[in-house]
């Protein structure tokens, strides 16, 4: 009984994530034509170039999604505050923010670079 249980939970993760994905897809192909100005003003415009207007459409389809999932129409559109205690919420702001960096790496690399620190350390101060 208990494996037909797991099996139908799991099942159910799986159309879940399925639901979610195809919704993901969807709001990419709108943010293409509906440049939402409050994701404008954390993106910039949308790149030129082909594959940097695809992360462009990904992470303003993250935050749309995000701020769709958790009603966050201020101006912290990206959930800033939240711990792994938040659960779903947290994991999808964090989908938020390795899409927006992925966005970030492609348009402006040179800044990937300033904010990268150039050792890693314990900070023990050693």
């Amino acid at each position: 009984m208990a494996r037909s249980h797991r099996a139908d939970w799991a099942a159910e993760l799986a159309d879940t994530r399925d639901r979610l994905a195809r919704d993901l897809g969807t709001r990419a192909r709108h943010a293409h034509l509906d440049h939402d100005p409050v994701i404008v003003d954390r993106l910039g415009s949308r790149p030129a170039d082909r594959a940097a207007a695809r992360l462009w459409d990904t992470a303003a389809a993250r935050i749309d999604q995000h701020r769709a999932a958790y009603d966050e129409l201020g101006l912290d559109i990206m959930g800033h505050g939240l711990t792994w205690l938040d659960g779903t919420r947290y994991s999808n702001r964090q989908a938020v923010i390795q899409a927006v960096r992925d966005l970030d790496d492609a348009v402006r690399p040179h800044e990937r670079l300033a904010r990268e620190p150039l050792h890693r350390t314990l900070g023990l101060g050693l």
